[in-house]
């Protein structure tokens, strides 16, 4: 799995080669995109705090690194999640990409997952039984040895996977803020 770093304004763990380091703060490829500079000392005319301030790119004003993160992205009062399902990682497919019917065997079992397997209403043990119950219902390679170990990693993969976006939802649904442009210009 790459190396994943938190990026400071959306808080999302990105690959390493995605961030820059301003300052020693970690700022991802897409929350840069206001093409700020930094580094005036001076104080901000939001929270009135003296530091160091950002220049905008799209406009003449400067804040500080916390009022952007509030104006731009959020910030939140409650704890941030302890894991972000980027962090977790997915099973590989079994098959090599080189077989014949490598794309066939895909998308056989991508319609085989949209017609059972109903994330939000089913538990891991749930999933496995409707799979259980269904086996009649799949192409053989489906039911080899090799195939179910992956197919059960997966789905607790994916239940894992929809438990923690659920959970980063409501994180980023409790932030605070801005309405996204300069508080001085609107730009």
């Amino acid at each position: 799995m790459n190396n994943l770093i938190d990026c400071y304004m959306c808080e999302e763990p990105k690959v390493e080669c995605m961030i820059t380091f301003v300052e020693g703060i970690p700022i991802c490829d897409t929350c840069d995109i206001f093409g700020a500079s930094k580094n005036f000392n001076d104080e901000c005319p939001v929270c009135m705090e003296n530091g160091k301030l950002w220049k905008l790119g799209y406009c003449s004003h400067k804040f500080c690194i916390n009022c952007i993160k509030t104006i731009y992205f959020g910030t939140s009062k409650e704890k941030k999640p302890h894991k972000h399902w980027k962090n977790i990682e997915s099973p590989n497919w079994p098959f090599d990409d080189n077989d014949d019917d490598y794309t066939i065997k895909l998308e056989e079992y991508w319609d085989y997952e949209k017609k059972y397997f109903d994330l939000e209403k089913n538990s891991y043990e749930q999933l496995l039984l409707i799979r259980n119950n269904s086996m009649n219902d799949r192409p053989e390679w489906m039911n080899t040895d090799l195939f179910l170990e992956f197919e059960n990693n997966k789905l607790l993969y994916s239940i894992e996977q929809y438990e923690l976006e659920n959970i980063w939802n409501k994180y980023n649904d409790s932030k605070i803020k801005g309405n996204g442009c300069c508080p001085l210009c609107r730009k």
